[in-house]
């Protein structure tokens, strides 16, 4: 499964100017780039660099990829071996490959940054449960 096909399909050149492509949605103004729905959330993410270990937050996710927040920032276009915990649920694992990142200011001393992931390798029965998971939540 390519990312490119998936949550943030649209060409680097394309994005923030108002273009829509092919199966995208538009609602209140804004250009919707997701094939899939996507859901708020606030769950413990583990990450693995080749530095360490990098905890973080999801705070948004699909079926296609997520939006996490940590203190420190992942190289773009890496891919990562990742595990998700929803709460009262069991851990998820997949690869996941950093799409885009910002970093945003949460302070005078305390960064977070801010990154998108796109789902590149997950189990079917991983992505079965993630799918269950994400059908049970109200949409974002």
């Amino acid at each position: 499964m390519s990312c490119a096909k998936h949550w943030f399909a649209q060409d680097e050149a394309d994005r923030g100017n108002g273009r829509m492509t092919q199966g995208e949605t538009k609602s209140a103004g804004t250009a919707e780039r997701r094939k899939s729905p996507r859901k708020e959330v606030s769950w413990t993410v583990t990450i693995i660099a080749d530095y360490g270990t990098v905890e973080g937050e999801v705070r948004n996710i699909s079926a296609e990829g997520l939006m996490i927040f940590c203190e420190e920032p992942l190289r773009l276009n890496e891919t990562y071996r990742m595990s998700i915990l929803p709460p009262e649920g069991r851990a998820i694992g997949f690869l996941g490959r950093v799409v885009w990142a910002d970093a945003y200011c949460m302070g005078e001393d305390d960064t977070a940054f801010g990154m998108g992931v796109c789902l590149v390798e997950i189990s079917e029965q991983a992505r079965k449960y993630l799918n269950k998971l994400l059908s049970e939540l109200p949409s974002k």
